[in-house]
């Protein structure tokens, strides 16, 4: 008998032992917990946390606009991208994080956390120091020449700028943080934390200005809570993941994996916003600036929807990189059915609905020239969005089967198409050409991005009509169809008339899709989350 090879084995026994003691508050990331109401439940606090700092941004700005002018708010909503900016100069490792640390979990290897981790903080401390360094050398540039600011102002705007600069290094390192804590279905502690820092972008200067403070120390506050954000981070990853507190490490091998695929997330960051905003540079140089203002603001209108895709896509990324790793295709067919069918149901309404409101949605927000000039656009883009909204899924699910080369590959080979297009349809049909070449554009790459989940992963249109897409398409439809048809004949003068052939249409849609769209598992997720939040507020009061 081996004694000291005996001795070796219990030895590592008793590491496993504790290591797996060391980290039972994590075991809820795994394969069997990735359910139906987990997801459902992480949506929701998404979607919370995203429209909290909204709501706030609606109250603060005008009193921030009030109290600093227009020229400092101006200076300020500048420094507000540049923060968000820089939030994704992280060359997409921020994505890598969360799924090499996901796909760990799925499969296990709770061990191999603190390298893995330990290497993405530190190529995020890389990253975010090269910004820091670049922006700080910039800053006498961007404040004199390149952002046009007036001359009185460029004393502050530099200092801003510096004081900007000293935070991008933490501003990144929080991405590696967050996503860490995402890998484990953590949105809970993320929400707590990010939502907060969100409000304070807007709380601090709407509180600050009565008080005197000058601009300068408003963005060194704003700065700091972003500090404080990225603490609470760290603090609740080690929470999270005790087995950190045994010392991270750097592992060289994982450098290149991670590089290259947020390489390839990065070129999606890029790529996918200039085909969503290059429509209104087109509009202005083409058209005019109003042509502009009447192209925006209903976009920015239906844009808000994106919350709702959003907060899912966020909690599946995670989730599918798990399933992944732990070999669950079953499982993967059925979340990724099921989050299309879920997106239909919720999105598919509203969105459609607006576009049988449209005229009167713009006539009482912004006016009779807007209704007059935008209702079309309104309703192409709102068509656009839900396509959008749609193609979410599977680009998330690319993505997050270590795939990202596919969706980056397809908006590189849109840009250009989306660019002439537009050119001839701005030229052609004006503000209704340029919405109309934006949903064809989206319209392709969605089909596109279904189309490389099937023949790569065999995610087929019947795997999607087995998990019941298809009555949620027929759920959707059927009602609208019947309200539009209805419209035509007895809605298109008065305003009351329409929005009780609206609300007819809700009710309608509810009552088909609970009974025939949802199935027992779809009800039973429903209920379970309304349960949960419902205990919640009765434990708040």
């Amino acid at each position: 008998m081996n004694v000291p090879l005996e001795r070796k084995k219990l030895a590592e026994n008793r590491q496993d032992v504790a290591i797996a003691d060391n980290v039972s508050n994590v075991a809820d990331v795994r394969p069997l917990t990735i359910g139906g109401a987990l997801l459902a439940h992480n949506t929701g606090l998404n979607i919370l946390g995203q429209s909290l700092p909204l709501l706030v941004g609606l109250v603060a700005v005008p009193i921030i606009i009030r109290g600093l002018g227009t020229d400092r708010f101006g200076l300020l909503a500048l420094c507000w991208v540049v923060l968000g900016y820089f939030g994704m100069f992280d060359l997409g490792l921020g994505r890598a994080t969360t799924k090499s640390v996901a796909e760990l979990l799925g499969r296990g290897e709770i061990r191999q956390l603190p390298s893995l981790i330990g290497t993405c903080l530190l190529c995020h401390a890389v990253i975010g120091l090269l910004g820091g360094l670049i922006l700080a050398g910039l800053a006498p540039l961007l404040a004199r020449r390149v952002l046009r600011i007036p001359s009185a102002l460029i004393p502050e705007a530099r200092i801003a700028l510096w004081i900007l600069a000293a935070a991008v290094p933490v501003v990144v390192l929080s991405a590696a943080l967050r996503g860490t804590l995402e890998a484990g279905q953590r949105f809970d502690l993320v929400n707590w934390i990010k939502t907060p820092a969100n409000i304070l972008v807007f709380l601090i200067p709407a509180l600050c200005v009565p008080f005197g403070l000058g601009f300068r120390g408003i963005v060194l506050l704003i700065a700091m809570a972003r500090g404080a954000a990225a603490l609470l981070f760290l603090v609740y990853c080690y929470k999270a993941f005790p087995i950190l507190k045994g010392g991270l490490c750097l592992d060289r091998r994982l450098i290149r994996s991670l590089l290259s695929f947020g390489g390839w997330v990065t070129v999606s960051n890029i790529v996918g916003p200039m085909v969503t905003y290059l429509d209104r540079f087109l509009v202005g140089s083409m058209l005019s600036l109003t042509a502009v203002a009447y192209y925006t603001a209903p976009y920015e209108l239906v844009a808000r929807i994106w919350i709702l895709p959003w907060g899912l896509v966020s909690t599946l990324f995670p989730a599918f990189s798990v399933l992944s790793a732990n070999g669950a295709h079953a499982e993967l067919e059925r979340i990724y059915s099921r989050s299309v069918k879920a997106l239909l149901l919720v999105v598919g309404p509203i969105l459609l609905m607006i576009m049988l409101l449209a005229a009167t949605i713009l006539r009482v927000w912004l006016g009779n020239d807007f209704a007059i000039n935008s209702t079309t656009v309104l309703r192409i883009l709102a068509l656009g969005v839900f396509v959008v909204s749609m193609a979410n899924v599977p680009f998330t699910f690319l993505q997050s089967l270590g795939r990202p080369d596919v969706p980056a590959k397809f908006h590189l080979f849109e840009l250009p198409l989306y660019v002439g297009l537009a050119w001839l349809s701005i030229g052609k049909l004006g503000l209704v050409g340029a919405a109309l070449a934006w949903c064809a554009i989206m319209s392709l790459d969605a089909l596109l991005l279904f189309g490389a989940a099937w023949k790569l992963f065999g995610l087929s249109p019947k795997v999607l009509a087995s998990n019941g897409v298809s009555r949620a398409v027929l759920a959707v439809a059927v009602p609208v169809a019947v309200i539009l048809l209805l419209h035509q004949f007895f809605g298109s003068g008065r305003m009351a008339v329409r929005l009780v052939l609206a609300g007819t249409g809700f009710v309608a849609y509810a009552i088909i899709a609970w009974c025939y769209a949802m199935d027992a598992k779809d009800r039973n997720v429903a209920l379970a989350i309304a349960a949960r939040y419902t205990n919640g507020i009765v434990r708040a009061r």
